[in-house]
């Protein structure tokens, strides 16, 4: 696949992404400030504290962009997963209106892998269930935001959220395709969800579970 992603691609950040050249600099646009920053962590090259701090601050405004941003500041900054582990601890979820990101998702999405290990169950529960709500805006943008997350959270409570994705059709290609792989990580059946899939769906949901199952494997 590397062999053949790299006699195909030219895009500079979509060969950044696959490992095969440098991040572009940044051109004043935030897609292209998130995915350069994602593009040199994954090649071992974290953001300073700084440098993250000022991405999620800039992506702040943006949905499709917080969530990873934030991610990304997470992992380069020991001072932003204390504030996600001291804001999780507090067990009080406010209410979010439909299609809004509260600041506590984001920091659950951002070091949920980090955090959730060392609480309660039952509050683990609930926390799960309240951020399902995202999952629909996460496909609709194909973030992969949960899919770090996954193993730390009660699988068990995303099982009525991910039903409700089958009756909602759809959504852009490759969104039902990232569901089924979600399904398939925790361990919840995705027929219906399959049932539904396109080309794009079935190579992103394969490629998933192939991942998921060679990291098992090695383990």
């Amino acid at each position: 696949m590397h062999d053949h992603l790299d006699q195909h691609l030219q895009d500079p950040l979509d060969r950044a992404l696959a490992g095969l050249g440098a991040p572009p600099p940044d051109d004043g646009c935030l897609r292209t400030a998130v995915l350069a920053a994602q593009a040199r962590t994954d090649g071992g090259l974290l953001l300073t504290a700084a440098e993250a701090e000022a991405l999620e601050a800039r992506a702040t405004e943006d949905p499709q962009w917080w969530v990873p941003a934030a991610r990304l500041h997470a992992t380069a900054s020991p001072e932003r997963r204390r504030q996600a582990r001291s804001a999780l601890a507090r067990q009080a979820l406010p209410y979010v209106y439909p299609g809004e990101i509260h600041p506590l998702m984001v920091h659950l999405l951002a070091a949920g892998d980090r955090v959730l290990p060392a609480l309660h169950i039952d509050w683990t529960r609930k926390l799960t269930k309240w951020v399902s709500a995202l999952i629909a805006m996460d496909l609709a943008h194909l973030g992969l935001w949960f899919w770090p997350i996954l193993d730390s959270m009660a699988s068990d409570s995303m099982a009525r959220p991910m039903t409700r994705l089958a009756k909602r059709g759809r959504g852009p290609a490759g969104a039902m395709g990232l569901a089924v792989a979600y399904c398939h990580n925790i361990g919840i059946p995705g027929d219906l969800l399959l049932e539904q899939c396109g080309p794009e769906d079935r190579l992103l949901s394969a490629l998933a579970w192939e991942s998921t199952s060679a990291t098992k494997r090695s383990a």
